[in-house]
């Protein structure tokens, strides 16, 4: 395999994640670790993992960029999820670091920005 493009891990609704923290932080590290290992023992070319963006910190200075996703702890109503997601972006540097992977985290975010006329009568 050429090229694998990693878009979602386990989720579920935002009411969901405050009753099964431990679930989401286990279940998501176990898929993290399966993919990029799968990958790695199948010289898979090139891995991108997405990110969210619940990993930025919940006090956090805007605006965001990717130097700050570890600059302080997400918000509690998902650190679990949020956590796992930080987690793979860790996993990426490691594996590209000790073995010279081409494996690499993108947070697709909102593309609006300050000049951006957003109207709903244009949007059908």
């Amino acid at each position: 395999m050429k090229y694998k493009v990693r878009i979602r891990l386990l989720t579920v609704s935002k009411f969901s994640y405050a009753l099964i923290q431990l679930t989401f932080l286990r279940d998501n590290i176990l898929i993290n670790d399966n993919v990029l290992e799968t990958a790695y023992q199948a010289k898979v070319q090139k891995v991108i993992s997405c990110l969210s963006t619940c990993v930025f910190p919940d006090k956090v200075e805007y605006p965001l960029d990717e130097n700050k996703i570890h600059s302080g702890p997400p918000h509690e109503s998902n650190f679990g999820y949020a956590h796992a997601k930080r987690l793979v972006d860790v996993q990426n540097h490691a594996y590209k670091e000790q073995f010279g992977c081409n494996f690499t985290s993108a947070i697709p975010t909102n593309v609006f920005g300050p000049h951006d006329n957003l109207c709903a009568s244009r949007i059908a």
